[in-house]
């Protein structure tokens, strides 16, 4: 099944980086960031997806590739801090597959549901294909052991319009 074979990707992946389901760890892995995305998209904005991420706060990212797209795929699955889960193949029941809302939805839930085996698996944020999440790893180690979701906010970048420019003429970001 599907979840079947995530799961061994996932724990596979988590073996050779030396994590392993139930077993604490400390230090700056304690409290691992990991995303998980739904995307379908060109090689260079994935490339810039992951790059930005793991060059932000993120630790780890989970994609659920919605295409198949042989040069993405070895893109993702070429990176440590990938974990790559093709959704092209008979991964739908009977061939059917949901609107993408459902396939994020659904692919967030299972992504969840794994994560929760992993003790190091404690913060999951899910993100767009085109997004970039940036958190401090420090504030969440400050949090109280209790905590389980916190909010991002979010930096959309607005199209510059001539009244929305500042003196200097740099485009206003809304959030």
């Amino acid at each position: 099944t599907p979840s079947r074979r995530w799961w061994e990707l996932l724990r596979r992946h988590a073996v050779s980086q030396g994590l392993q389901p139930g077993r604490p760890v400390s230090g700056r892995d304690a409290r691992m960031i990991l995303t998980v995305s739904t995307i379908k998209d060109t090689v260079p904005n994935v490339e810039k997806f992951v790059r930005r991420n793991l060059n932000g706060s993120v630790d780890h990212l989970i994609v659920f590739l919605d295409d198949h797209e042989p040069e993405i795929e070895e893109l993702l699955t070429g990176s440590p801090h990938v974990t790559c889960i093709p959704t092209h193949r008979g991964w739908w029941a009977n061939g059917d597959r949901p609107g993408l809302t459902h396939r994020q939805s659904l692919n967030a839930t299972l992504a969840a549901r794994m994560l929760s085996r992993f003790t190091w698996a404690e913060w999951a944020v899910h993100i767009d294909g085109d997004e970039v999440i940036h958190v401090d790893h420090g504030a969440l180690r400050a949090l109280a052991p209790d905590v389980r979701a916190v909010r991002l906010m979010t930096l959309e970048a607005v199209a510059p319009r001539a009244r929305s420019l500042g003196r200097q003429g740099n485009p206003c970001f809304a959030s």
